[in-house]
């Protein structure tokens, strides 16, 4: 099933963490570069009898954050999720906030949020990847749309 690339946006650099934390949840996971530097960790899942692999690719680019076109990308990305669909928990979503050039919820960088407030923005995040898996592809009934890309 094909699904759109989620972008996920940090100021948080800590390659060599990640690299372990994927090499400890995944030990066949390819990184491409050093641990301090990678560009490139793909793992790949398992193939079934009617169902090639998944493929998951995390890429690394970080001087991404660091050009002058950043406000830019931080007004897109305002913009995208302002077309969402007006239903009640949008505003949890369509009013993307950033702080310190990271994403932010509420005043708060995301990865120094409060963990409650954290699992909400996931679970927003979750249910946003079921609906777009269930609208491209799904079946009539939305419970049972595989989001497993």
């Amino acid at each position: 099933m094909a699904a759109e690339p989620i972008n996920i946006f940090s100021h948080k650099r800590d390659f060599v963490g990640i690299a372990a934390l994927v090499r400890q949840l995944v030990p066949d996971a390819r990184i491409s570069g050093t641990d301090e530097t990678w560009e490139r960790i793909t793992i790949q899942g398992s193939k079934s009898w009617f169902r090639k692999a998944s493929i998951l690719v995390f890429k690394n680019v970080p001087d991404y954050y660091t050009g002058p076109d950043w406000p830019n990308q931080v007004t897109g990305m305002q913009g995208y999720f302002s077309r969402f669909p007006d239903v009640p928990r949008k505003p949890d979503i369509s009013t993307a906030r950033f702080c310190n050039d990271d994403l932010a919820i509420g005043d708060t960088p995301i990865g120094n949020a409060p963990e409650e407030e954290f699992r909400k923005a996931l679970s927003t995040a979750n249910e946003r990847h079921l609906a777009i898996n269930w609208l491209v592809d799904g079946g009539e009934i939305y419970s049972e749309t595989d989001a497993s890309t």
